[in-house]
């Protein structure tokens, strides 16, 4: 899960801002997306069975197409989505070409940290890295892998890196 600093990360970065971590969900994010998918593979099969009704059939395969779509839609956003800790900022980052940080979460400002697991999440390894700005405003980063490693590698950047922070800000 961890890359190391030399890593590139395809965005604007601030000036002398350096990636510290580049990770994406962990695919424990997708269990729920595979109730979709066998949603979708037993209305399919049932489609196939009820020929002799039109009614069934169409409503089966109707159900199948929608089910499959949505989980299709799950994974596909799961697979563009990376969240990233630079030297200044934690990013979520979503898409494929154009590569925006669709969400910047600056060090100086965070408050409250912490992390959450529900059983599920710790058996699988993944948790939720929650932060407080001012303002009451909350932010929390889901399905991340090793989330007390990940709120670690934050806690070490907010301290080590802020000289290099004033320094440009």
């Amino acid at each position: 899960f961890c890359k190391g600093i030399s890593m590139k990360l395809r965005g604007k970065l601030y000036p002398g801002e350096q990636t510290i971590v580049l990770t994406r969900a962990h695919p424990g994010a997708l269990v729920g997306t595979f109730v979709y998918l066998l949603v979708a593979f037993t209305s399919a099969s049932f489609a196939s069975t009820a020929r002799s009704s039109g009614l069934l059939f169409w409503a089966g395969s109707v159900v199948a197409a929608v089910t499959a779509l949505v989980a299709l839609r799950k994974i596909w956003r799961w697979s563009v989505t990376r969240y990233a800790i630079t030297t200044h900022r934690i990013m979520i980052i979503k898409g494929l070409m154009r590569r925006k940080a669709d969400i910047s979460l600056l060090l100086d400002g965070m408050g409250n940290r912490w992390v959450s697991q529900s059983s599920l999440g710790a058996w699988m390894g993944y948790g939720s890295f929650h932060v407080d700005y001012a303002g009451g405003f909350r932010h929390q980063l889901m399905h991340l892998p090793n989330p007390e490693r990940f709120r670690n590698i934050v806690e070490h950047a907010w301290q080590d890196y802020y000289p290099l922070r004033v320094s440009y800000v």
